[in-house]
């Protein structure tokens, strides 16, 4: 891999008695000349996790918003899977913020990732959302809201992870294939061929094939009385057929222009007790909050994370405050 380093030690006749491998994020390889070959010797790196906490403002993107804070992108998914239900990053906007607890990953002195992600706030269009890392007995860990209730929904705002929406969901707009204006009940994504497409929530495929102007599409039946469409798909998803059962976040398929398309892109459509609704403005259901016992056992945890986005904010209303002009 680029920057993985060799080390070559030869002797008085200029032959090789001894190679390092330096692999990043691993450790490193040693061998040494004997007798019939070389001894081999593999030397893992220390793993060490190192917390850090810090706050940024998005002037383009969440992808140079966290590298202008000094961190790397390997931040920007995890980030996106803790928000995921709340914020459709293909929207941010200048003027957004975030403040962020998180573990940084190390093996020796290479950065391998982030996580878990202890505590997140983001502003973004007026609103805040916050995200709290905590793990109740005897289930799996998962992110709540100040009050206890779940990060997690039923629905995902956006069946793809970073892209751009080329068409809103509207009764009449101008179809660039049929040349005519007619319904667009759905969202369009704007995304290269070949972008993995995810299930927005769990539940039963109920057709995965071919139709005419649709192209490859799937349709999944979910609780509720609800159905979701991926249209003009390049192709399926291994094991993706009818009667399949999906997890929320699946990838299901790849981004294509089958059908009556003019470029590549996702159709995605959400059907409610058989009626399309827009997929921006669907309200998604939560599963119930903490009570009792569990809220206790929350709340304990919680004045930790509080205090950890406290010191991020106070990061970024310094850097504000060092930015700002002097008016001596």
């Amino acid at each position: 891999m680029p920057g993985e380093i060799f080390r070559f030690d030869f002797d008085q006749y200029n032959e090789i008695v001894g190679v390092r491998l330096k692999i990043k994020g691993w450790g490193s390889l040693e061998a040494q000349r004997e007798a019939g070959g070389f001894r081999v010797e593999a030397i893992p790196g220390e793993e060490f996790n190192d917390e850090v906490r810090f706050s940024a403002r998005i002037e383009t993107s969440l992808y140079d918003a966290i590298r202008d804070a000094g961190e790397s992108p390997l931040l920007v998914q995890p980030l996106v899977d803790v928000f995921q239900w709340d914020i459709d990053f293909f929207r941010l906007q200048k003027g957004d913020w975030l403040s962020v607890a998180v573990d940084k990953r190390f093996v020796g002195e290479d950065l391998i990732g982030y996580g878990p992600v202890y505590a997140a706030r983001f502003h973004h269009s007026g609103r805040t959302y916050e995200a709290f890392f905590h793990q109740p007995p005897d289930q799996p860990a998962a992110y709540y809201t100040s009050e206890g209730k779940p990060v997690q929904k039923q629905f995902l705002k956006a069946p793809l992870r970073f892209s751009r929406i080329t068409s809103g969901f509207t009764q009449r707009r101008y179809h660039p294939v049929l040349k005519t204006y007619r319904p667009h009940l759905a969202i369009d994504y704007g995304a290269p061929t070949g972008t993995p497409v995810m299930t927005t929530a769990g539940g039963v495929v109920s057709f995965a094939g071919k139709g005419h102007g649709e192209g490859n599409y799937i349709r999944i039946r979910h609780t509720g009385n609800m159905e979701t469409y991926y249209l003009h798909l390049s192709k399926f998803a291994k094991g993706i057929r009818k009667g399949a059962s999906v997890q929320q976040g699946q990838i299901i398929g790849y981004v294509g222009s089958t059908g009556l398309a003019t470029a590549p892109h996702l159709d995605y459509r959400v059907k409610k007790g058989g009626k399309y609704i827009n997929p921006l403005t669907l309200k998604s259901v939560a599963p119930d909050p903490l009570t009792g016992p569990a809220l206790a056992r929350f709340r304990e945890d919680l004045g930790l994370h509080l205090s950890r986005l406290e010191e991020a904010d106070q990061m970024l209303a310094q850097a504000a405050s060092d930015a700002a002009p002097s008016n001596s």
